[in-house]
């Protein structure tokens, strides 16, 4: 499955801008970070949604199973998913009208959330309440490598 240039970008600049700084409306001096403590699904659900059939059947088969990330109609609006601080101020807009519903689930992942198996599952308590953080890359997890007897030699 080929990946859109576009999206991958996206999904990269996300791990870059998860935590971000930002600055303060009133004096210019920097706030402290902020964190992804939930987020939200806004569409319109219907004309819009009804368009973009991967869209909607993430809208309808996956989202309920997220935790922390309710589904906001508003009226003729494109599918964004909003990263939402702990006071609820928005951090970050994401478009997703281009995304298929996996990598929908993908992102939603990279980003941290938690998705039950089932509806009835319950949800573990360290993803009850945020802060979300992004999943750290396959490279970042890998345990550096044993040094070799040349490099043994050289020390």
């Amino acid at each position: 499955m080929a990946l859109d240039l576009g999206k991958v970008l996206v999904v990269l600049s996300l791990f870059a801008t998860v935590i971000v700084t930002g600055e303060d409306a009133g004096d210019g001096a920097r706030s402290e970070e902020r964190l992804v403590f939930s987020g939200r699904l806004e569409s319109c659900s219907g004309c819009q949604l009804n368009r973009l059939p991967e869209v909607k059947a993430f809208v309808t088969h996956d989202l309920p199973l997220y935790h922390n990330i309710p589904f906001k109609h508003i009226g003729g609006a494109d599918p964004d998913l909003l990263l939402l601080d702990k006071e609820g101020s928005i951090i970050k807009r994401i478009g997703l009208k281009t995304f298929k519903r996996a990598e929908i689930n993908d992102l939603f992942g990279s980003l941290g959330f938690y998705k039950k198996g089932s509806s009835d599952e319950e949800v573990p308590e360290e993803f009850l309440e945020g802060p979300y953080l992004p999943k750290e890359t396959k490279e970042e997890e890998e345990e550096p490598a044993e040094d070799t007897e040349e490099q043994k030699d050289e020390l």
